[in-house]
């Protein structure tokens, strides 16, 4: 009998792996893994930033106004919202810190804007 593809792991299998090549492979998966992870978590977080222009010199503030019939958010973005870097962003925030689910405002209803300024308050 011939001792040709035997290990002591695999009797018959010539493709069983050994055990460094083992170790080598799980380290590769175990780094690319790593990468992934870090990558993930660098883009989630750029995600969560707030994106606007506001520059260091500037404090977000946060004001409530009442809201009056015609008042939409593109009014309170064109009015707050000069800093950021789209309405795109603006109404997401505005959005975010309201718990809105719809763009319908009721007049004589609250909402909360944010905004920024040079002043400090």
């Amino acid at each position: 009998m011939s001792n040709k593809g035997y290990n002591r792991y695999n009797h018959k299998n010539n493709s069983a792996l050994t055990p460094r090549q083992r170790q080598i492979i799980g380290r590769k998966i175990g780094l690319v893994l790593s990468i992934l992870v870090i990558a993930f978590t660098i883009i989630c977080m750029n995600g969560m930033s707030v994106k606007s222009k506001a520059a260091d010199n500037y404090n977000k503030y946060y004001t409530s106004v009442a809201i009056m019939p015609g008042d939409t958010l593109s009014s309170y973005y064109r009015t707050y919202g000069e800093h950021y870097d789209n309405m795109k962003d603006y109404v997401e925030e505005v959005y975010m810190i309201n718990d809105l689910t719809s763009d319908k405002l009721t007049a004589g209803s609250y909402i909360i804007l944010p905004y920024y300024s040079t002043e400090l308050k």
